[in-house]
């Protein structure tokens, strides 16, 4: 049978191929065109009439003038409105006005389903008729097969003996009994409301019954969203036993939506929960929400009775117009282990942000305040309310200054908290760069910055005299910097790779200042050395603190890269202080005279394998500081993974441990065509707390129509109020009819 995209209007066969139109129309017995008087089809306007045109094509058409009947065979097509009937034979009767057809019936309706049936009865409008033997492809693919069916008012399809699937047919055997099909005595499919309804309905997987029900409806596949109930789901956990969530979806709008979680279990009893977004002509909204009245464990271990718990989290962003932009991002528990508890998994420290931005050709500016809550267990630091944070960044053009380029940063941040010190902090930059290719292939790289930061402090407790408090006091630091960059990069080709090594080297200089107990510390407190700041004018991750001295630093990077794809590279390096910063933090690797060696490996040759590789050597080669390996290899049959860290970074601090050493492995096998299994473990290897700490594995079956999902996760972390063991969670969720989540 031909398809829609494949028919060609008033083509000329070796017959005697015609193309007209079917109002008005007649034909003589020899195959000529005639016009009649009156047309087949009547209506009281000619708006109305012309509605009813009809274009046909066949490869041969004739005229019964006495009967009113006019017959059209061989590769007919017929044309009325938005709907299309292709047939071998079909039988225009005027007087009746209906039209049959046989042989190789389709019938393309206005919403692109396909009607298939060996024979049909027609209205000219195609609105009402019979069939028998009929089957309707959908737009997503899905099917339905029936022994007959009846069209009514253009809208409703009849089905009588239904079957219902939106699964493939087996490719060697098409008669064998899809994954699963809905059978029914009776079915409707509703065009207008998008609804399919069975009587007397089976749900059979394989051809085996296991639900019958009589009655039963669903949206049909064109349906992208509908209010109503979604997949039930069912979860054990060690904390609340066994706890049922019964989701309902309002659409309450075209852009607004709101799907309502209520759940139950034995312990908390009724959770709502809820999830609300609305969408903007220039922006969209997301909150996501749950309260419950129940019993909370405080870090200390005692019980509360009857406490309000619950969250608050999501986002709301728009933009004001094509600069600007506003909006605010939320997370908020009531306390640090309620989202822990439902499984909820949500930040250790959650970040909630109040923002005007804007960005215009290279520059950007912002306006922000933010609020953190720490969820991490045990007592932890204050985090602070920032109100607010002003930032400012511009650049120039490249090659207008000086043969290079400036840049301006500015910054003014108030931190303030309800216990401790409150900062208030005024910072500007200025910057200009500078990138040359010298004679014989160097690169060089010029960078010069003046940065000057203001501190009102209040609360600061004295670092250098012990109970000294600074209060409403004020320091100012001028802080220029300087670094020139050498590299000499070389390449050397192949037939089928790239080959590239760069020697670089660096020189940086700044002054060296006394320690001022008036500068706070922020944001600059997590000092790492790695591969990504070796060459780093500034080697802190903040501006609180600023790298002094004269230092240099030396290394390579090399690759070799595939021309049809995959890489491997290699990056060494180490640095050197002509001249001590004695405020740099003891034990980081770089606050030596000399520094540790660093380095970081990348493979990925193909599909088949990746690995990142990151290490820090001290400098006589004799200790390992740090580790981090990840790597997958395999095919999708199976690949294995894993993730090695180890951290030992000898920070001098009394008493304190900073010691990492933590092993995650797992792999994937997709061992047939739809199954997947997938492990994962995590486990920590210190000598005093040496065990597994997580352990998860999932089997997942997925095809086109069917997906089964059973998880198990074993939780041996210890949280003050949320009880560790297994979870276990399973899915089934059947494409257009729903399931069951657990």
């Amino acid at each position: 049978m031909r398809l829609y995209s494949k028919h060609i209007m008033g083509r000329i066969t070796a017959f005697a191929s015609l193309c007209v139109l079917l109002y008005p129309l007649a034909a003589n017995a020899d195959g000529e065109v005639k016009r009649t008087p009156k047309p087949a089809i009547t209506k009281s306007t000619k708006a109305d009439a012309e509605k009813e045109q009809y274009l046909l094509s066949a490869n041969e058409i004739t005229n019964d003038d006495p009967n009113g009947i006019v017959t059209a065979s061989g590769a007919v097509e017929i044309h009325n409105d938005k709907k299309i009937l292709q047939a071998e034979h079909v039988e225009y009767q005027q007087k009746l006005d209906i039209v049959k057809a046989n042989g190789n019936i389709a019938l393309i309706s206005e919403d692109n389903n396909v009607i298939y049936a060996k024979q049909s009865t027609l209205s000219t409008d195609f609105a009402n008729g019979s069939a028998e033997h009929v089957a309707m492809l959908m737009t997503d693919n899905s099917r339905f097969v029936a022994n007959d069916a009846r069209r009514l008012d253009n809208r409703y399809m009849l089905f009588g003996m239904g079957m219902f699937s939106p699964c493939n047919l087996c490719a060697t055997n098409p008669r064998k009994a899809p994954i699963w099909q809905v059978k029914a005595a009776k079915a409707t499919h509703d065009n207008v409301e998008k609804n399919i309804i069975y009587r007397d309905a089976t749900l059979e997987m394989w051809g085996i019954p296991i639900i019958y029900t009589p009655y039963m409806s669903h949206p049909d596949p064109t349906v992208k969203r509908r209010q109503g109930l979604l997949n039930m789901r069912y979860v054990n956990s060690p904390d609340l036993g066994s706890q049922v969530v019964v989701p309902y979806y309002f659409d309450i709008a075209p852009d607004m939506d709101y799907t309502f979680k209520p759940n139950f279990n034995g312990k908390d009893g009724m959770r709502f929960a809820g999830i609300l977004r609305k969408r903007y002509e220039r922006g969209d909204i997301n909150i996501d929400h749950s309260l419950v009245v129940t019993d909370r464990v405080d870090d200390d271990g005692i019980t509360k009775k009857d406490q309000i718990r619950g969250h608050l989290a999501g986002y709301a962003h728009f933009d004001i117009d094509n600069i600007f932009r506003t909006g605010a991002d939320f997370a908020m528990q009531t306390d640090k282990n309620y989202l822990a508890r439902y499984n909820e998994k949500k930040d250790d420290v959650l970040t909630n942000r109040l923002f005007l931005e804007g960005f215009k050709g290279r520059g950007f500016g912002a306006v922000e305040m933010f609020y953190f809550q720490d969820n991490r267990p045990g007592g932890r630091p204050q985090q602070p309310l920032v109100l607010p944070r002003l930032r400012i960044s511009q650049v120039g053009e490249p090659n207008m200054t000086l043969g290079g380029r400036w840049s301006f940063d500015g910054e003014a941040v108030s931190l303030k908290r309800d216990s401790g010190q409150d900062i208030k902090k005024f910072g500007v930059d200025f910057g200009w760069e500078r990138r040359d290719v010298l004679p014989l292939g160097f690169v060089s790289t010029i960078k010069g910055s003046v940065r000057n930061d203001t501190f009102l402090v209040n609360n600061l407790a004295s670092t250098d005299v012990p109970g000294r408090i600074y209060n409403d006091d004020a320091t100012n630091r001028l802080f220029p910097q300087g670094q020139v960059t050498l590299s000499y990069p070389l390449a050397g080709y192949a037939e089928t790779f790239t080959h590239t090594i760069e020697p670089i080297f660096a020189l940086s200089a700044s002054p060296t200042r006394k320690h001022d107990p008036r500068i706070p510390n922020e944001d600059s407190l997590d000092v790492d050395f790695d591969t990504t700041n070796l060459f780093d004018l500034n080697r802190y991750p903040g501006t609180d603190s600023m790298e002094q001295g004269i230092r240099t630093s030396y290394g390579f990077k090399t690759g070799f890269y595939n021309h049809s794809g995959g890489f491997s590279e290699f990056t060494f390096g180490q640095s050197y202080r002509i001249s001590d910063d004695p405020l740099f933090p003891k034990g980081t690797g770089f606050d030596a005279p000399l520094s540790d060696y660093v380095g970081q490996l990348k493979l990925d040759p193909g599909r088949w394998m990746t690995m990142d590789y990151n290490f820090r050597i001290d400098k006589d080669l004799a200790t390992s500081r740090r580790h981090e390996i990840y790597t997958s290899f395999g095919i999708p049959e199976f690949r294995p993974r894993f993730t090695y860290t180890y951290s030992d970074p000898a920070l001098f601090v009394p008493g304190v441990s900073n010691r990492v050493e933590e092993l995650k492995f797992g792999f994937t096998t997709q061992f047939a065509q739809f199954w997947a299994f997938n492990f994962d473990q995590t486990n920590d290897l210190r000598p005093l707390t040496n065990g597994p700490r997580t352990t998860a594995a999932s089997l997942t079956y997925q095809d086109e129509c069917f997906t089964t999902y059973l998880s198990m996760t074993r939780d041996h972390t210890v949280r003050t109020g949320v009880r560790s063991g297994d979870t276990f969670f399973f899915r089934i969720l059947f494409k257009h009819l729903g399931g069951i989540d657990g």
